[in-house]
């Protein structure tokens, strides 16, 4: 009846603290895990940095979309 909320950084060189500094600044609440090989984003194909993900408790894919109305986006490269 839950759910979680999980920002996923996938910039390589980012630190932990580089991350939570991010995080902070772009006043998001929810914990940031590191992808820097980007393992979890390429098996959710992330195609551009406003993409947004819902998972159920058995990780079945419920939502695939964006995260806002934003026009701009960029790409992982």
């Amino acid at each position: 009846a839950g759910f979680g909320v999980l920002h996923l950084n996938v910039a390589a060189k980012d630190t932990p603290e580089d991350a939570a500094r991010a995080a902070k600044d772009y006043g998001f609440a929810a914990p940031c895990a590191l992808d820097p090989e980007r393992r979890v984003a390429g098996a959710l194909a992330v195609r551009t940095t406003t993409e947004c993900f819902v998972l159920d408790a058995a990780r079945t894919l419920r939502y695939r979309g964006a995260l806002d109305d934003q026009v701009g986006e960029a790409t992982l490269a």
